[in-house]
């Protein structure tokens, strides 16, 4: 395993062994190999996998994907503080008088005599 061998220079890994140094399923891996995005060579149904390109392939998208978040979070801090700078604009609803028919008290009704 890939644990137990190190990795010289002309060291080649199988698709399960780069798929145990990405973590991920053997069909995640070969999906990366198949579209280039990782280095290998593919003979007949296996996957040949150069270890000091991969490594250094890996690097690369490490170092991109920091780079894009970097990037993204000083967009995000950037706009944050537009929106802090700006001027606080308040709506004050000025309260009209009632319109309508206002409510009437209710009339008195006369008392009914007792013992009718």
């Amino acid at each position: 395993m890939i644990g137990t061998t190190p990795v010289a220079e002309g060291h080649t890994l199988t698709i399960e062994q780069a798929a145990e140094v990405l973590q991920c399923d053997t069909d995640t891996a070969a999906v990366r190999f198949n579209s280039g995005e990782l280095p290998g060579v593919k003979f007949g149904r296996r996957w040949v996998i150069p270890a000091p390109a991969f490594y250094r392939r890996l690097n690369e998208l490490a170092l991109e994907e920091a780079e894009r978040r970097r990037t993204e979070l000083a967009k995000d801090r950037a706009a944050a503080a537009a929106r802090a700078s700006a001027p606080q604009v308040i709506v004050v609803k000025a309260q009209s008088p009632q319109r309508g028919r206002r409510r009437q008290p209710l009339p008195t009704l006369p008392a009914l005599p007792v013992g009718v």
